[in-house]
């Protein structure tokens, strides 16, 4: 986009006023439609703006090897049998470093001051793969002076020996090319330890720089406030002209948003052929750092080709403006009858064990609306997740990818952008998307926001640091307003609720509910124990097992029955939030006609195993999650899924439902054939129902994790099998419980059971061998006290004292 910056620079010094016209307009998207008396309606046009710029320096972000003729190939050294084969780039290594060179003369793009890219291949050995961009290239120089050649801008990432597709990604840490740089050739190198033969079917690239720029952005304006938008930015004055053919029912969704630079005046004009130009807003925008929301009526240019025109101007010449998802929607008409939903709500209650919920038989009333939904829709009786913490378990879930195939591990590692969100799918086929992400973990740092038209995170809210859990009632409030706007169209929303989540205390009233003490000074039993606590990690975050509290003299039945009391109030508190969402939707009259999918990434120990807080394990209070799908007009009540199964599944699921393709890539399986009794689904619902779960813990940081080893699970006909590796001890462990008649893992038969072990251990490890064969590949990180001075960097002083508040980071 620096392309772009300089070209406006340039037209600025010519004219006053620029226009550019977008190269762009609409993009032509999976029709959606409602049925009427009379006719068929409701397609559904998204306006792109990620391709502005001039042509010669258009945005590039991926090379595919999908012809012979797309690429010249004029170098390499060491290597054997380089070309294209099949839609990639194959070549077979000769020494431990090689050397080749991709022409990119045809499409050559800005590279600006930082870089990421993934690469998807496979390799037959584990070797270091390093891209280096390079503005020319002489054949005789290749090797010497690389700095010259673009070294201070070189990318690098570790692969993994697969034989299967394998994403790799990598994160250049801050490279400062303070001049324009426009990559005109790729030169890659291989190290490898012996002879490789490797298959690059793709290289993936993102652009972003330090500062704002004019061009395609993801952005906040809030500096506290962690509000995201994907749009455009515009460097005042400027003008961007487009066409787009409207249906019968348009309008323009748009935020507004300006920097300290200035303020802003935004118009939007529109005409029809050989019509006049009409001005359908003017916004001066002078609030700095927040978004202006608009939904602006185009009906009076319904059904037909129409030219529009983007202008901001302002008396500081170089402000920057945003234009925060503009996207042109159609309003659907009230349906007789759907085959689809019309609306997606994810709605993830963090932390939430699925035995104190009251549909799965708990004796407190803490989950009335999410029990009245389960009854009126499919609840899954034995649904597992596939890890015990959030970092690994919602980017598992949204991307329906195995924890061991995915390979975030650590507090800031995140999917490559080339994996495919389940909102990216939603947003691709024309819906209107939100998200809210109440720990970083399920937000930018994963690279969750991809698919998001605009992100809430929790620094949003400005919660106290003692109520940094509870988020259900003001995230909540930021989806129904968003809903008022955005009911009439597709749509998919992603609500993270955290009130179940440590610290446990509810806001009021929920905080006295269940307590049985309630003059108990429960703060002060807290520093008693404190000194008493062995774990390190466990007292950092004030969390006493029962030897702790019989140590410091306390009560320890009093003490937990405490604890208890206010994680079943706070789960209350959420219920009550769930229940003033359904409302929302029955007065917007799209109940009906939306999907709602309640689920929690994992559970949480009260002493289950002797244990506090979550993570560590993979034992049943972690991993045994609630699961519930509501759609009234699409889904019988009373429904009951009986078999095992994953959130890996969820996402193909959904998808499912909406009739929506399923990535190939994805490892989930679709579960709606378990929820309807036609003769078609018959051999794929006896598959499903015998199909393995698995689960897997690896620790994040040795040191913080001083006595806990990797964990993984599989549970297959009724039994569940989990292997230990401990941190500080030789050799294996392996569990077996009976899963179907103790979900708690409580009594361990493995004795009496070796062959059945036998026959487990051999499943699970055929699983590991395909799971890590399409393994996604992050550098490796060095770990202290639970962050690296990488991670600190990485992380803003809000996110990390969210992580602090949580426990996470001390």
């Amino acid at each position: 986009m620096a392309g772009f910056v300089r070209s406006l620079a340039l037209f600025r010094k010519i004219h006053r006023a620029i226009y550019f016209v977008a190269a762009v307009g609409l993009v032509a998207l999976t029709p959606i439609a409602c049925v009427s008396e009379k006719n068929q309606i409701g397609r559904i046009d998204c306006l792109s703006l990620l391709d502005v710029g001039p042509e010669e320096l258009r945005p590039f972000s991926r090379i595919d090897f999908s012809s012979d003729e797309s690429f010249e190939l004029p170098w390499s050294s060491g290597i054997a049998d380089l070309g294209i084969d099949n839609g990639a780039l194959v070549g077979q290594t000769r020494n431990t470093e090689c050397f080749f060179v991709v022409d990119l003369r045809d499409q050559a793009f800005d590279i600006g001051l930082a870089l990421k890219a993934d690469a998807k291949l496979e390799i037959s050995e584990r070797s270091v793969m390093t891209i280096y961009p390079l503005e020319s290239f002489d054949a005789a120089l290749a090797l010497d002076n690389l700095t010259e050649m673009g070294e201070d801008l070189a990318i690098s990432m570790t692969l993994v020996a697969s034989p299967l597709l394998n994403y790799s990604v990598a994160v250049n840490p801050g490279s400062t090319h303070n001049e324009p740089f426009l990559a005109r050739y790729l030169m890659i190198k291989l190290e490898t330890p012996n002879f490789a033969h490797f298959a690059i079917k793709s290289l993936h690239f993102e652009l972003g720089r330090p500062e704002p720029q004019a061009g395609e952005s993801w952005a906040t304006l809030l500096e506290r406030g962690s509000v995201f938008r994907r749009g455009l930015a515009m460097q005042a004055p400027a003008t961007i002209e487009f066409s787009a053919q409207l249906g019968e029912f348009p309008w323009l969704d748009v935020a507004l948003g300006v920097t300290d630079s200035g303020p802003v005046t935004f118009e939007i004009f529109a005409h029809q052929e050989r019509g006049a130009w009409t001005r359908i807003c003017k916004q001066t925008v002078s609030e700095t750092q927040s978004w202006r929301e608009l939904r602006l009526d185009l009906r009076l240019f319904a059904n037909r080709l129409t030219e529009f025109k983007f202008s901001a101007s302002a008396i500081h010449e170089n402000a920057l403006s945003y234009w925060g998802s503009p996207t042109i929607r159609h309003s659907l008409m009230k349906a007789q009858s759907q085959s689809t939903p019309q609306g997606v709500v994810l709605v993830l209650m963090d932390t939430l064990r699925k035995d104190h919920v009251g549909a799965y038989g708990y004796h407190r009333r803490t989950s009335p609306n999410f029990d009245s939904l389960a009854a009126e829709g499919v609840l899954f009786e034995d649904a597992i997740s596939q890890a015990s913490w959030t970092k690994v378990s919602v980017p598992s879930t949204l991307t329906s990818t195995y924890p061991q195939s995915m390979n975030v591990v650590t507090q800031t590692d995140a999917i490559p952008s080339s994996m495919v969100t389940l909102a990216e799918v939603f947003q691709k086929a024309g819906y209107a998307t939100i998200g809210t992400s109440a720990v970083p973990f399920t937000g930018r740092t994963s690279n969750l926001h991809q698919g998001l038209d605009v992100l809430h995170e929790i620094g949003s809210l400005g919660l106290s640091r003692d109520m940094r859990s509870k988020t259900a009632r003001p995230f909540n409030e930021v989806l129904l307003n968003w809903l008022d706007d955005h009911h009439d169209v597709p749509f998919f929303a992603f609500l993270h609720i955290m009130d179940p989540h440590l610290p446990y205390e509810p806001a009021p009233p929920w905080n006295s509910l269940w307590t049985p003490n309630p003059n108990l000074d429960f703060q002060a039993l807290n520093k008693k124990v404190r000194p008493f606590i062995k774990d390190r990690y466990m007292q950092q975050m004030g969390l006493p097992t029962r030897s702790d509290l019989i140590d410091a003299g306390i009560d320890a039945d009093a003490y937990l029955a405490h604890e208890l009391a206010w994680y079943d109030g706070s789960i209350k508190g959420s219920d009550v939030e769930l229940g003033r969402l359904i409302e929302h939707l029955e007065r917007l009259e799209i109940a009906d006609d939306t999907l709602v999918v309640v689920f929690s990434d994992h559970g949480e120990e009260f002493l289950d195993h002797g244990g506090r807080f979550h993570e560590r394990h993979v034992y049943g209070e972690l991993i045994n999650v609630p699961l519930i799908m509501n759609w009234p007009n699409g889904i019988s009540p009373h429904t009951l899924i009986s078999s095992t199964s994953q959130l890996v599944d969820l996402g193909p699921t959904i998808l499912d439902l909406c009739n929506l393709d399923i990535p190939s890539d994805w490892q989930g399986d679709s579960l709606k054939p378990l929820m309807f009794d036609d003769e078609e689904y018959a051999k794929i619902r006896a598959r499903l129902a015998t199909k393995p779960a698995f689960a897997h813990w690896e620790r994040p940081s040795p040191k913080q994790y001083e006595t806990y080893g990797n964990s993984s699970a599989v549970i297959y006909g009724g039994w569940k099998l989990i292997h230990h590796q401990p941190a500080l001890a030789n050799g294996q462990i392996y569990q077996l419980f009976d899963h179907l008649n103790d979900p708690l893992d409580q009594i361990d038969v493995s004795n009496e059971n070796t062959s059945l072990v036998a026959e487990l251990t051999d499943r699970l490890n055929a699983f590991r061998q395909w799971a890590e064969a399409a393994q996604v590949v992050a550098e490796p990180r060095t770990h202290i006290d639970g962050l690296t001075d990488q991670e600190q960097s990485e992380l803003t002083v809000e996110e990390i004292e969210v992580l602090r508040s949580l426990g996470y980071v001390h």
